[in-house]
């Protein structure tokens, strides 16, 4: 899966329906075909195989999208959930979708399967009558019900027929009591905020997704990099008996023309969100495709850990609270001319500035050498700091530096102190030149 979420269309899992794991349940269904169906594949002009079934399912989930998906401009039936078509059981939903497809052609005189789109009206397309009658197959199999809803009282009156409306123009049964409803339907809820995809089922290395509040048919077929919660099923589960669900679960069915997941919207009897055990957070989403880095920054991390030494006892007992104190590479990278270059007379009064100050200036530009030296050429920076060719170099180095810097901090004190005594004569003379206080 390249992108994480919900597919942009209810189009097929072309991925899926064409991997070896689900190959191989197009192979128990062709067996089973051959045995409960002979007279209908009689017709055929050539053997099915398990590859022939996945395409032709392929191209019929297609043609279901284009006529009943959510952007088809007159749907003329309600989409049947897409957990009929996962149904790989023997008996299942795909056999008893399998034969109803081979028996209609059949009676269409052993015509090909045309399921391309635009060539025919909505009224004059077979496969119309085709989605009906694998609907009522579905039904009368008891692998499919067609929903019984109950709206609860307190659901106020203008929303109940917003609701009511939604269903009539579907032709969905609304009974007046609770007992003998599929579906009972409470007010909207707010959904859980760690709610963004579940786990249908996984299959080899990759896993069934679906994507909160979007129908099945949007599900992603993805590559099992998840921390996925236990208890995954190989498939998926048998529908419960009877629902509990917000009237979302309604209003979502306009909107996609599909009935959807009813473990979206369950909520208990007081109408209360309930939360499904196998949900996953967007964050538990947005791990994918970083768990091959994690090993690999976990590791490195630990090393690097390990390369670090403690702080010194004496920056530890100095640091003023409330202050961040510095991690210790940090204070590994501090160089030794940091140390040297601290002006020890910071609090003392600034001396006229003099114009001789050429040392400094050479000092500064060795130092700014070594950074960036001439390409093809060594800077004297380099000789005097970089400790390449033997400890005698190194310490020659440091002490043209050292002897530098003192010179430097010597001729500024010496200067500051000439400037205070200067200073003070002149405070001295003035004080004789003026004449004694008077009391």
């Amino acid at each position: 899966m390249n992108s994480l979420g919900p597919k942009k269309d209810g189009s097929p899992n072309i991925d899926f329906f064409h991997s070896p794991e689900t190959l191989q349940g197009f192979e128990s269904i062709r067996q089973w075909l051959q045995k409960n169906c002979k007279k209908y594949l009689a017709h055929s002009s050539e053997p099915i195989t398990k590859e022939s079934l996945s395409q032709l399912l392929v191209h019929f989930l297609q043609y279901v999208e284009a006529k009943l998906g959510k952007n088809s401009a007159e749907p003329p039936a309600t989409r049947i959930p897409m957990r009929c078509f996962l149904d790989f059981k023997s008996g299942g939903g795909l056999c008893i979708i399998f034969s109803t497809m081979f028996r209609f052609r059949a009676e269409q005189r052993g015509k090909k399967f045309d399921f391309s789109i635009g060539k025919n009206p909505t009224r004059k397309d077979p496969n119309i009558q085709l989605l009906i009658e694998i609907e009522q197959a579905l039904v009368e199999a008891d692998l499919y019900r067609i929903p019984y809803i109950y709206i609860r009282p307190e659901i106020e009156k203008g929303f109940e027929g917003r609701l009511r409306e939604i269903l009539d123009n579907r032709r969905v049964e609304i009974v007046s009591d609770e007992e003998d409803a599929t579906h009972i339907v409470y007010p909207i809820v707010d959904p859980h905020p760690d709610e963004y995809a579940r786990p249908i089922f996984k299959r080899g290395g990759h896993v069934m997704l679906h994507w909160y509040y979007f129908p099945e048919s949007y599900d992603s077929w993805a590559v099992n990099n998840f921390d996925l919660p236990d208890h995954i099923p190989e498939n998926p589960e048998s529908p419960a008996e009877r629902w509990r669900v917000s009237a979302s679960w309604i209003l979502d069915l306009e909107q996609y023309n599909e009935w959807m997941a009813e473990e979206d919207y369950e909520v208990d009897e007081q109408g209360k969100k309930k939360t499904h055990k196998q949900r996953m957070s967007i964050d538990d989403i947005m791990s994918f495709g970083d768990e091959k880095k994690k090993p690999a920054a976990s590791s490195g991390g630990g090393k690097q850990k390990r390369r670090r030494s403690p702080s010194p006892a004496t920056s530890a007992s100095t640091s003023k609270p409330g202050k961040r104190k510095r991690s210790p590479a940090v204070v590994h990278k501090k160089s030794r001319n940091d140390d040297d270059d601290e002006d020890l007379t910071r609090d003392l009064d600034d001396p006229p500035a003099e114009p001789n100050v050429q040392e400094v200036h050479k000092a500064n530009t060795a130092l700014q050498s070594t950074a960036s030296p001439a390409p093809g050429g060594k800077s004297r920076g380099d000789n005097d700091m970089m400790p390449i060719k033997g400890k005698s170099d190194h310490l020659e180095g440091y002490f043209k530096l050292t002897t530098c810097i003192y010179r430097r901090n010597y001729d500024r004190s010496r200067r500051r102190n000439d400037w205070r005594k200067r200073c003070s004569s002149h405070v001295h003379w003035r004080r004789r030149q003026l004449p004694d206080r008077q009391d």
